[in-house]
């Protein structure tokens, strides 16, 4: 519990205790020190809601016509993207015109995530913004960039917290963007600002990259150990197999790639033990124990363990350490959630989600090479032609999952490609930690420029 005194001078508008913290009054003092005039939003935009929630519904979605900004369409770096761009038709866009936004507008999500700001570009001109956002519209002696720079900093994000409302679905409103303080520096200085940020955003995604390409080398590298090829076929949808070569996997999928030799693979159930039976002894339903859910794993690793009664998770899979975690459940399939228990936090075990199946290599199996074999493409074209079950929510057999096919070298070329694979992924995660230090750095920067410290 917090506990902090506001005196009754400091109240106005609002009388919930949050809206009094001290950080919040904090950055309001911070504020007051820059030399730069400090305004209200409303005094140099115009800010308006997007239309009521029902004004635009899922049956009015069409592949053509007048686009309509979403939350989905928020990329990386808060950037708008065309991937999953939805049109409406122009008739209900004339009715909803009031809610257009033009080219280099803001956007602020108003719902879920809040605070996500956004630059209307080109391809978005016209559009009409969907009930989540909140534009800013019309900016008069500030340049966009800068104020989207501005929102995103400390000194607006704080801001954006003190504003938000509401118990279940928070949100914020209008009002609250329009009484937001902004520090208005000359343009100079804007301009300044603008290009200390586009300069640490370019250095990022060169850093994401290339650490990108790093990862992307991975599968190369590893069939190119094991002697595997990949077959090229562009276009051509159909292809020869010889009766020969047929085995346990009927699935065309599979034969998009061919090895030197079929004696080369061995099933999945051959090397490794799915879903180990274990029992933790002792335990009281009210006992805490760690637990690993899907939201929990990320980038190949466990990133967070919780913690929750036994009772809440009694009957679910154990794991431990130098196990492997498989999604077996799509979406996750598809994006590849396939997780290597290194790093328990000081756990000796977990119990984990229903969404995976639990690997355990057998003696004399690399299990980080088992892993990474998971994400070749032979394998994994293998889980492509294998899922069954209703779309959205198709999953893998279990009995599939343990007849996969799967390279098998010797237990030195094993260790050759675990180790050089580990070395790729840790200098991608060096790389994507390098460019989070640069934008956090930049940040630190434009805010004492903004400060005029």
């Amino acid at each position: 519990m917090q506990c902090f005194t506001v005196r009754s001078d400091q109240i106005g508008g609002r009388l919930d205790a949050v809206y009094y913290k001290p950080e919040f009054a904090a950055i309001k003092i911070d504020l007051k020190k820059t030399r730069y005039p400090i305004k209200q939003i409303q005094d140099f935009a115009k800010v308006i809601c997007g239309p009521f929630g029902s004004s635009i519904q899922v049956k009015d979605y069409q592949a053509t016509g007048i686009p309509l900004v979403r939350i989905a369409n928020i990329g990386n770096d808060q950037q708008l993207i065309k991937e999953n761009i939805i049109f409406i038709n122009e008739f209900l866009a004339s009715k909803l015109r009031s809610y257009k936004v033009r080219k280099d507008d803001l956007v602020i999500s108003q719902r879920g995530t809040l605070g996500l700001t956004a630059k209307i570009p080109p391809f978005f001109d016209g559009a009409i913004i969907s009930a989540n956002f909140i534009a800013i519209k019309e900016l008069y002696g500030v340049s966009p960039e800068f104020l989207k720079i501005f929102l995103n900093s400390t000194y607006g994000q704080i801001q954006l917290s003190q504003k938000t409302s509401g118990q279940v679905q928070t949100k914020i409103t209008t009002d609250d963007i329009k009484t937001l303080l902004v520090p208005i520096p000359p343009s100079s200085i804007q301009n300044q600002i603008i290009k200390a940020m586009e300069s640490a955003y370019n250095q990022k995604k060169q850093k994401e990259a290339e650490a990108r390409r790093l990862l992307a080398s991975i599968d190369g590298y590893v069939l190119n150990e094991l002697g595997i090829k990949v077959l090229e076929l562009e276009d051509k949808k159909c292809f020869v197999v010889h009766s020969d070569k047929l085995n346990s996997i009927l699935s065309p999928y599979f034969f998009l790639s061919t090895a030197k030799s079929k004696k080369d693979f061995v099933q999945l159930k051959s090397i490794a033990e799915i879903n180990p039976s274990r029992k933790i002894n002792n335990l009281e339903l009210d006992s805490i124990v760690p637990y690993i859910g899907l939201p929990e794993t990320d980038n190949f690793k466990v990133k967070n363990i919780l913690e929750r009664p036994y009772k809440e998770v009694k009957g679910r899979k154990i794991i431990k350490e130098d196990d492997i975690l498989f999604a077996r459940i799509e979406p996750s399939i598809f994006n590849k959630k396939y997780i290597f228990v290194n790093d328990l936090k000081g756990y000796d075990y977990a119990f984990t989600s229903t969404e995976f199946y639990i690997v355990k290599a057998r003696k004399n199996i690399n299990p980080e090479f088992l892993f990474h074999i998971f994400y070749t493409t032979p394998v994994y074209n293998q889980v492509l032609g294998k899922t069954t079950g209703s779309t959205g929510r198709r999953r893998l057999d279990k009995g599939i999952f343990e007849a996969l096919l799967i390279p098998l070298p010797p237990l030195e070329i094993q260790n050759k490609i675990a180790d050089e694979v580990k070395r790729r992924i840790s200098k991608a995660e060096r790389l994507k930690e390098e460019a989070r230090k640069i934008i956090e750095e930049a940040k630190k920067k434009v805010e004492k420029m903004i400060l005029a410290g």
